[in-house]
């Protein structure tokens, strides 16, 4: 194997490890987004309700959030292995 297939294939092996990441946080996002419905029509919206609504609202956006930057990662590796080696 040269150096050239080597890097190759690593960056491809992080590549598959950070879309598993990306597929896991996917399954979770329905669940983030009923738990932001759940909260928006708890009864009486009192300060714990707001507190929960910011709560899952954070947790939404902060989900939505590492899955662009573990498929944008995934994408830099995948086109950036060619120029790893140089």
């Amino acid at each position: 194997m040269t150096q050239t297939q080597a890097i190759r294939l690593v960056c491809r092996a992080i590549v598959v490890y950070l879309l598993f990441w990306t597929i896991s946080d996917l399954i979770a996002l329905p669940h983030e987004f009923l738990a932001v419905e759940e909260a928006w029509n708890y009864p009486g919206l009192s300060t714990r309700g707001t507190f929960y609504l910011r709560d899952q609202i954070l947790f939404l956006a902060a989900n939505v959030l590492r899955i662009a930057i573990w498929l944008a990662l995934a994408l830099w590796f995948y086109q950036g292995g060619p120029r790893i080696q140089r």
